[in-house]
């Protein structure tokens, strides 16, 4: 009884390790029995690395694929942060929108999660390749803001499309940048982030002056004088009327830059 009793304990401390992992994986707690969900693949910035010529971009919907993929992706091992790029982004989106994404870079064994950067063996995506879908890339540039929004709503109908990364000129129009001081207790204001004091009263401010118009801030930058500068993304007509902060006499930064009408798309091959 005890080699039996031995066998038993092992492969319950087999199964109970597997399913730890699996819960903790970058896809777990996603029902794909649900259905809408896709998985994408497409190269981010190298794209000659031999498993991607093997591969290739790709997708898949299939639902089986898409659980062995919850269950078998798990990583454990952490790894080393790199700073020489990546390979892949990996994106889970539900009805086209993006809930999960990983980067893996396949030089230096890495995948970069939820969970940090962690080891990853290239099997898990050369084990795909003749379970996933490829992707075909197009890229298409318009002559209006109004024909590349037109264009963008027509998506979502089409049963060939797959995945495209929402562009600014779908919201907004373009984006310039000012400048204000720093508070005098705080001259060194601009090193904070997006949930800065700072930055939460400037966008105060252009919210009471302009209550009708969207915008998105971040802060990008200052100078040794005290100057924290900031990048607004926001339609023309704010753009327009904008004076309630210095715009280097809307030179420069201060310039309204529109966005270029240009959209990258992955579609069925």
């Amino acid at each position: 009884m005890k080699p039996r009793r031995l066998v038993l304990f092992t492969l319950f401390f087999v199964l109970s390790a597997t399913c730890i992992e699996a819960q903790n994986g970058p896809f777990a707690g996603f029902n794909f029995d649900d259905g809408g969900y896709t998985l994408v693949g497409i190269f981010a910035h190298h794209s000659d690395h031999p498993v991607q010529k093997k591969i290739g971009q790709f997708f898949v919907r299939d639902i089986k694929v898409l659980k062995d993929i919850q269950r078998t992706w798990s990583f454990p091992r952490e790894q080393r942060m790199y700073t020489c790029g990546y390979h892949y982004n990996i994106l889970l989106l539900k009805d086209g929108v993006r809930l999960e994404g990983l980067s893996i870079n396949l030089e230096c064994d890495e995948i970069v999660t939820a969970q940090g950067s962690r080891y990853f063996d290239s099997s898990h995506l050369i084990d795909l390749k003749s379970r996933v879908e490829p992707l075909k890339v197009m890229e298409k540039e318009f002559g209006s803001i109004e024909d590349a929004r037109r264009y963008w709503n027509s998506l979502s109908d089409d049963p060939n499309f797959v995945f495209a990364t929402e562009p600014k000129w779908v919201r907004y129009d373009g984006r310039f940048r000012f400048r204000t001081k720093c508070p005098p207790n705080n001259r060194d204001c601009y090193y904070f982030g997006k949930d800065s004091e700072v930055l939460a009263e400037v966008s105060r401010k252009i919210r009471d002056a302009y209550p009708n118009e969207p915008f998105e801030l971040k802060t990008s930058g200052g100078s040794s004088e005290g100057e924290v500068y900031f990048e607004i993304t926001c339609g023309s007509a704010l753009a327009d009327k904008f004076d309630i902060f210095d715009r280097w006499n809307r030179k420069l930064f201060g310039k309204f830059e529109v966005f270029p009408l240009y959209l990258r798309s992955y579609w069925k091959n």
